[in-house]
């Protein structure tokens, strides 16, 4: 299981619009893709003067006896 968080990630001074988005990675009901559809968007984001709230969610373990 994961543990629920919420990151903000800021752009450079320079480059920061004050706008935010905020990222809800998909957790396909055993896994989360914190990284692939969370921390790769905020970076994306981040590079046009954007802020990246990613919202980390509990995601059921693979064990169908934890769920």
């Amino acid at each position: 299981m994961s543990v629920p968080t919420v990151a903000i990630f800021k752009p450079k001074p320079d480059l920061d619009t004050g706008a935010a988005v905020v990222i809800a990675p998909d957790e396909g009901h055993t896994i989360l893709a914190y990284d692939l559809e969370g921390t790769e968007i905020d970076g994306w984001l981040n590079s046009i003067g954007l802020k990246g709230i990613v919202l980390k969610h509990q995601a059921p373990g693979r064990d169908p006896a934890k769920r």
